[in-house]
């Protein structure tokens, strides 16, 4: 939300929230944010209320664990940012409710709100915002098991952070990022990978470690001790695990963390390490968790109930059941003492959805709009610019072929001074549909380059296939069809620019050529 616009007192109780919240300090930012409140409440001003309730709201999750006080200014926040107009402080409220939904374990709500509040921040082109937002989609992703899209999600969300490196946040979020990414890789046993992002990780925080909290460092631990025990290296796996006992007793709020500590858990157990989960449980055990943390104790009472029947420890098996119990009563308990509060997020969460579709709706239409050709409804240059690029990527990675056709269509400017525009555009608009009903046809990707040049991008296909869909092409519709084509499987020595290029090239060579009949011509990249 921009404050430039609020009066300096506002503008001072942000730069004090900031900085207490930097230094873990929530006592002053939660003053900080209660000023603020008082401020936008004598303003008037909705949308500063909601985002000093979201912010509140904000603070009593992440750094005193005080749930009560979470869902009261969460519910304060939806509400006043219903009655504004802002997307800012709407963001936070999708963010936060994602946040509690993930608390609660209720993955697929947490994932969808997630995603519609880094929407909303890429609207704003607010990078770093949505980075980060999508940082917590990817760490969402791996509670519920989709190791492969947390990963690709996290690594775009790690470019998108980098890119706002005056975020008070980069650095927590790089540091996240890196884990997330790392835990998705060793979870599929992509341990070259890991052991990259781990070393990148490594690497951050020493270059930072003015500004890295301790909850990253004991993250950063537990990262390189579940490689270390997937590369067998049980030394290295003991060090981490020393470190990890080292900075737990700092950790602000575990919860986060509880998840990935009981996935290396189990990998433990897995390999049958039952000394190195004894040893992880004893380091757990000095960490006391926030009696809010329902969903934490349960894990860390299944992570237990692990260990104690692997070891056919009866007693303390019974006692890891019974752990388990008091976390369903407690959770029983929470509900109906929180029952006001669940109502109200209820009814928020669907004022919110409502809000929420329709935020999403319009973004869609924008973007459609930003990469759509007007008059023939097929994408347009920046869109072929952005699909280009990924497509380079993509078949240089699989080492198979892309092919550029660059279209140029004959005679049209004799055509439009004959017969007039408006029938030069209809004859453009004909062209058009032809190349997408072959897009669907062919799955291929297909855009208007500008005035009467056409772009087509075909993936894995050989000459003969393109030259037999272009021959189609040319014989459903009524004008002439001028097509240079570039055609070949990447390498390092080019780019996908250069594909571009040698279609234009064949396409002028076939232009100034004097040969009637086949008006196609291939070069390579």
């Amino acid at each position: 939300m921009d404050l430039t616009r609020y009066p300096e007192a506002v503008r001072k109780c942000e730069e004090t929230y900031v900085q207490a919240t930097a230094r873990n300090d929530a006592k002053a930012a939660s003053r900080a944010m209660r000023k603020m409140l008082t401020i936008a409440k004598e303003l008037n001003d909705d949308a500063l209320c909601g985002y000093a309730c979201s912010e509140l709201a904000h603070t009593a999750y992440f750094h005193t664990g005080d749930y009560m006080t979470f869902m009261k200014h969460l519910r304060l926040a939806g509400e006043y940012t219903l009655r504004s107009n802002e997307r800012g402080p709407l963001k936070n409220v999708y963010y936060l409710v994602s946040l509690d939904a993930t608390n609660r374990g209720m993955y697929d709500i947490a994932y969808s709100y997630a995603i519609a509040a880094r929407d909303i921040a890429k609207a704003a082109g607010d990078e770093g915002d949505a980075g980060r937002i999508e940082e917590a989609a990817g760490f969402i992703l791996l509670n519920m098991g989709q190791y492969e899209q947390a990963k690709k999600i996290t690594h775009d969300a790690l470019k998108r952070i980098a890119k706002d490196r005056n975020d008070s946040y980069y650095h927590s979020n790089m540091m996240c990022g890196f884990h997330n990414e790392g835990t998705a890789c060793l979870m599929m046993n992509k341990i070259a990978q890991a052991r990259k992002l781990y070393e990148r990780a490594q690497r951050f925080a020493a270059r930072h470690k003015a500004h890295v909290y301790t909850d990253n460092l004991f993250e950063l631990a537990r990262f390189g001790a579940h490689l270390a025990l997937l590369e067998h290296d049980t030394k290295r796996m003991k060090r981490c695990m020393e470190q990890m006992e080292r900075y737990i007793i700092n950790v602000p709020q575990l919860p986060d963390e509880m998840q990935d500590i009981v996935r290396f858990g189990n990998a433990l157990a897995a390999q049958k390490k039952y000394t190195a989960l004894k040893e992880l449980l004893r380091i757990l055990s000095k960490k006391e968790l926030p009696k809010n943390a329902i969903n934490a104790g349960k894990l860390l009472a299944d992570l237990k109930v692990t260990y104690y029947t692997a070891v056919k420890d009866a007693r303390r098996l019974n006692a890891a059941y019974r752990e388990q119990d008091v976390m369903y009563e407690r959770a029983e308990e929470e509900r109906r003492d929180s029952y006001i509060y669940v109502q109200g997020l209820i009814r928020l969460t669907e004022q919110l959805k409502k809000e929420r579709d329709a935020v999403r709706s319009e973004h869609e239409a924008l973007l459609k709009k930003a990469h759509t050709d007007a008059l023939t409804g097929l994408n347009n240059r920046h869109a072929l610019n952005r699909h280009l690029e990924e497509t380079f990527e993509e078949a240089f990675a699989k080492k198979e072929t892309i092919g550029v056709v660059l279209i140029d269509v004959d005679g049209l400017k004799h055509y439009n001074d004959t017969y007039g525009h408006a029938a030069g555009d209809r004859c453009l608009v004909e062209i058009g549909q032809e190349l997408l009903d072959l897009s669907r046809r062919k799955d291929a990707f297909v855009a208007r380059y500008g005035g009467d040049e056409f772009v087509i991008v075909f993936k894995g296909k050989s000459n003969e296939e393109i030259f037999d869909s272009l021959q189609a092409l040319q014989e459903a519709v009524n004008l002439s069809l001028s097509q240079g084509v570039c055609n070949g499987v990447p390498a390092k020595k080019n780019r996908i620019w250069d594909y571009l290029a040698g279609a234009d090239d064949a396409l002028y060579r076939l232009k100034r050529s004097k040969e009637t009949g086949n008006r196609i011509r291939f070069t390579n990249a």
